[in-house]
């Protein structure tokens, strides 16, 4: 692929991919919508104080973040995921969050 957007688009599918059977196996897992995830949080994402809004693939529509990624023994809970844009999700990839932002 020539496009880095898309490239990286495909990876983070993939990435997401990996997750969800990381997900299914996981022994702390809740059973929640997405939606009430969204409402919760405002449909702001927690990444950049952004209004989240469209739908996949926009870049900015809401996704699901787990603040401490499954992958690095985060739990799939109400506690432990947050409103995203999905970009700002794709940015973050599986590092925790300190990590990915600096801080």
């Amino acid at each position: 692929m020539r496009c880095p957007l898309c490239a990286a688009f495909v990876l983070a599918v993939g990435m997401m991919v990996r997750a969800g059977r990381v997900v299914e196996e996981a022994t702390d897992f809740s059973s929640f919508k997405a939606s009430d995830v969204f409402e919760r949080d405002g449909y702001i994402c927690y990444l950049c104080g952004g209004l989240c809004s469209g739908k996949r693939p926009d870049p900015m529509s809401p996704s699901l973040d787990h603040v401490v990624p499954v992958m690095r023994g985060g739990k799939h809970t109400l506690d432990n995921v947050r409103t995203a844009h999905l970009l700002c999700n794709m940015s973050k990839g599986v590092r925790d969050l300190e990590i990915a932002t600096g801080s």
